[in-house]
């Protein structure tokens, strides 16, 4: 792979881990204001113990597919189906748009039952990704992948 293809795939890597952390810190910021409203005062600041740095992305050998942090995989919950109600609901959509959706350039399977070697563990799975001008990274549960533009893993 060339250097500068290593280089943009790196920058689109670490951009995709902002954009998830930062959505987690301001989601974590909104529930915390939610939650202290008027008991200001009565939560208790922490020190970390450790901080820790993981090697550069580009110098971290790929995992091989399966392969986690636990010893054996926990059984994947059935989906959730809710209770029947007597109300219709509202939100139904009963008859078919007359304009269609317009279609996609590209599709490719991602991370999950679709890519060899990869299974879903969690129902519903926390699914993030984001697209570069040359990758798509994307992050389910535990494991992460970067394609290129037409679906090839790259890493």
């Amino acid at each position: 792979m060339k250097r500068q293809s290593m280089k943009a795939l790196l920058a689109t890597a670490v951009i995709a881990f902002a954009l998830v952390a930062l959505t987690s810190v301001v989601a974590g910021a909104s529930a915390s204001v939610k939650q202290d409203g008027d008991n200001r005062g009565n939560s208790e600041e922490k020190q970390a113990l450790h901080h820790d740095v993981s090697p550069p992305l580009r110098d971290l050998a790929p995992a091989s597919p399966g392969t986690g942090t636990r010893e054996k995989p926990e059984p994947t919950a059935p989906t959730p189906v809710p209770a029947q109600s007597r109300v219709p609901d509202p939100v139904v959509q009963s008859s078919v748009p007359s304009v269609a959706a317009p279609a996609t350039s590209a599709n490719f399977e991602g991370i999950g039952n679709g890519l060899s070697g990869f299974t879903v563990n969690s129902a519903p799975p926390d699914s993030n990704g984001a697209a570069g001008p040359n990758h798509f990274v994307e992050i389910v549960n535990s494991a992460f992948a970067v394609f290129n533009k037409t679906g090839g893993v790259v890493y």
